[in-house]
């Protein structure tokens, strides 16, 4: 045994020794923490920011009110713009009786077409209008028909209260994203977390949020109640709500007036105690830029304050109690300094997660106590029925999707929110100077300016033709941007070259690879740099759980929280690279390429705008518009790429249009290294190969053989199939040849060329023009 033990630890290092890439400039030791522990210390500062908040506005009630409104205003603001209220259009499809209650399956329309499923829960006994409460679900599949939800629902019901309970979208009868390719849904039974961070992407670009989209369903089931005079005393109130379900309980209380009492389960703590313990959740409890204003989970409660709310805990929950006890005692606190100590709960048992017995117990007799005037203990009867599932849908079809003529999406709300932004985008950029819009997308990246760089060379490799040295950048107390600076042997006023590689900086950076034979060989200085993020500091995979579908997924989210985007954090990084390139006495500054390769794609387009030291810009595997990730939800690690509230005056093409015509090239092909002259298409009269280097900066090369005598011609076409250059080569015998090609006066672009022997295709390929 103790040998195997010894394998074990030998394999582990030797592990790591391995995956130290002989081109990196940090020790693996830690680097995949800096960028979280930099977000982390930005949030630190926040969060003592806000505490000293809170002590000023403990000193007086009316500074607690100040800032009451305060957090108000701002949650509005963060919310976005919310839909227009219309008509409900609910109806009551089945009732099913209970012992002691009834249930009402119903479903009503939070937006036009877009329908939410929902059980009412309405007691048999004493007199209508009874006290109301809402209750929101956690993110179980099934939603509404859970056990433990029933179960909670039904005691509201026998003990005089009526209870409505809401399918949350993606869950239960109301499951949204849908497959590109065949339409069928994706992800089908799965709980709710996976979609709502995936909804998120759209939803923040297009201008909204999950966290706003939920709390419109949910508001609108207030609505419902309100409409519901028959059975409700509109002026008895509440909602409760656990886990997610307690997230979408928390934004609800903080935003509707209406609400009198609520009570919430397994969710509030802080966010500096959940970034640090299990990392940031779903889409659906995430609100971009609430710590930017100083907002946590125990401001939802001052903004809720001093009506009567209850936190429910458990000891062994997987969100940290403690981080709930600090919020209980900060809730006592606003409470206290309002006069109204009494209308703050809090329940803990010797439990884990969730709506358990107990703590439906103790949210019931809480709405009692206020409600009806009743503080005696309540007791969950052992003989409440859980109905199946099927018992308590709302559809024929078990989904929204399917059973509605013309349904709306979520995906499909998102895309409509970005579309009706069209006009506004058109209307910012024609009605704005260049500069004035530039300082908005600034603004809306969250761009800072940064302190003075140094730059600090650990280590120069000599390769033939050129030396690579390794080198930080240093700028602050922000992290390292590490980078590979190539410069050819003997230039001078040479062009420049910022590579910036999503896949990281090493991959196109080895010793006859992508950087050195496209462009350090064509007399360029590059400096390829991992942005922060990106390869050397690229995150902890371990903590970013592969359900969210990015691999960055806690680094984003903790970023939109203290009030910053992926984006505008690398922007920064690019342009401290552009700085130190530009130092260089041996550059020719008006002659600059910035290349962005895959995730990195974004962040350089924002950079060229931004920065009008770079002269051109290439774009490899990546996108050229927002609009399509708003309307593909399934697509993967694309919250990397979100600026919250971008389409509503921009789009990717609008800063485009800013930079110098035929400027910018966009590609869905990474580079290739240029191939050798076997690569060939062949048939009887011979072969044609790839030219090479491909891409390629004014001239290339291309291979080719005779099998036979015969005139050769050589066309080119662009991409419309228009024949833009012709070279004749003449009558040549069987052989090996090579094609010098100069294209400098074409624009950059993709062309084809076509090889003719005495009037027969001999074939055609593809090559690529950076200019």
């Amino acid at each position: 045994m103790k040998y195997i033990y010894l394998l074990f630890i030998i394999l582990f290092f030797q592990s790591d020794l391995i995956a130290q890439d002989p081109l990196d400039v940090l020790p693996l030791s830690g680097r995949n923490e800096l960028f979280h522990d930099f977000l982390m210390q930005k949030g630190t500062e926040l969060w003592d920011d806000r505490m000293d908040s809170v002590d000023v506005a403990l000193l007086s009630p009316q500074a607690l009110m100040t800032r009451q409104s305060q957090l108000k205003a701002d949650y509005l603001t963060l919310l976005g713009d919310l839909p227009e209220k219309t008509a409900l259009n609910a109806e009551v499809v089945d009732t099913i009786q209970g012992n002691g209650y009834r249930i009402e399956k119903l479903h009503y329309q939070s937006s036009p077409n877009h329908h939410v499923t929902a059980n009412f829960y309405i007691p048999d006994t004493g007199s209508a209008p009874y006290p109301s409460v809402i209750i929101m679900c956690g993110h179980y599949p099934v939603a509404k028909s859970i056990g433990l939800l029933q179960n909670l629902s039904a005691l509201f019901a026998t003990n005089g209260i009526a209870a409505l309970i809401v399918d949350p979208f993606s869950q239960g009868e109301r499951y949204q994203i849908e497959d590109p390719v065949n339409g069928g849904l994706e992800f089908p039974g799965e709980s709710g977390t996976k979609q709502h961070t995936r909804l998120d992407v759209g939803a923040m670009l297009s201008g909204s949020s999950v966290v706003a989209r939920a709390l419109w369903d949910n508001h609108r089931g207030v609505d419902y109640l309100y409409s519901r005079t028959d059975v409700v005393d509109t002026t008895r109130v509440g909602c409760t709500g656990s886990s997610g379900g307690g997230a979408q309980a928390t934004y609800l209380l903080a935003f509707d007036d209406r609400l009198k009492v609520a009570a919430v389960n397994s969710f509030l703590m802080n966010e500096e105690t959940l970034f640090s313990t299990i990392g940031p959740q779903t889409g659906s409890q995430n609100l971009s830029y609430e710590g930017a204003h100083s907002i946590d989970h125990p401001d939802f409660i001052t903004m809720f304050a001093p009506k009567p709310l209850m936190i429910l805990a458990g000891t062994d929950d997987f969100f940290d109690v403690g981080a709930t006890q600090e919020t209980r005692d900060e809730a006592i606190e606003v409470y206290t300094a309002l006069g109204e100590p009494s209308k703050i709960g809090y329940f803990e048992e010797d439990a884990g997660h969730g709506f358990l017995k107990p703590r439906r117990e103790e949210a019931v007799r809480w709405f009692r106590q206020w409600f009806l005037n009743d503080d005696l203990p309540v007791v969950e009867p052992a003989d409440l029925v859980v109905l199946p599932t099927a018992d308590l849908q709302v559809t024929t079809s078990g989904e929204v999707t399917t059973e509605f003529t013309n349904e709306k999406t979520v995906t499909d709300l998102n895309v409509e929110m970005a579309n009706n932004y069209e006009t506004n985008r058109i209307d910012f950029w024609t009605q704005n100077t260049t500069e004035v819009a530039l300082e908005k997308v600034e603004e809306l990246i969250r761009w800072e300016a940064y302190d003075a760089i140094q730059v600090e060379e650990t280590e120069t490799i000599n390769r033939t033709g050129y030396t690579v040295t390794k080198l930080k950048i240093n700028s602050g107390d922000h992290i390292p941007v590490t980078g590979l600076m190539c410069v050819p042997d003997g230039i001078s006023n040479a062009p420049a070259v910022i590579y910036v590689d999503g896949r990281g900086k090493n991959e196109d950076a080895v010793e006859g690879g992508i950087v050195e034979k496209v462009f350090v060989d064509s007399g360029k200085v590059v400096l390829t740099i991992d942005v922060r993020g990106f390869g050397e500091t690229s995150d902890n995979p371990a903590k970013n759980e592969s359900k969210h579908g990015n691999k960055e997924h806690r680094n984003a989210v903790i970023s939109g929280y203290i009030g910053k985007t992926m984006i505008g954090q690398r922007v920064e990084d690019i342009m401290k690279a552009l700085d130190v390139i530009l130092a260089r006495t041996d550059i020719n500054s008006n002659d600059v390429t910035l290349v962005g390769i895959e995730r990195a794609g974004s962040a350089v387009i924002h950079a060229a705008a931004l920065d009008d030291r770079v002269t051109k810009t290439i774009i490899r595997q990546s996108f050229e518009s927002w609009i399509p990730m708003v309307g593909n939800p399934t697509e993967l690690d694309n919250l990397t790429h979100v600026v919250p509230f971008a389409l509503k005056y921009y789009d990717l093409p609008n800063l485009v249009n800013t930079l110098p015509p035929n400027s910018v090239m966009y590609s869905d092909e990474l580079f290739e290294i240029p191939v050798s002259t076997n690569d060939f298409f062949e048939n009887e009269n011979g072969k044609l190969g790839q030219n090479y280097p491909n891409p390629f900066f004014g001239k290339t090369f291309i291979p080719y053989s005779l099998m036979t005598s015969g005139n050769v011609l050589f066309k080119i076409f662009d991409q419309t199939g228009r024949v833009c250059k012709e070279v004749n080569q003449g009558f040549q015998t069987s052989g090996d040849y090579q094609l010098e090609i100069d294209m400098k006066p074409f624009s950059n672009g993709q062309f084809y060329y076509q090889l003719w022997v005495d009037g027969l295709s001999l074939g055609s390929k593809k090559m690529i023009l950076v200019n």
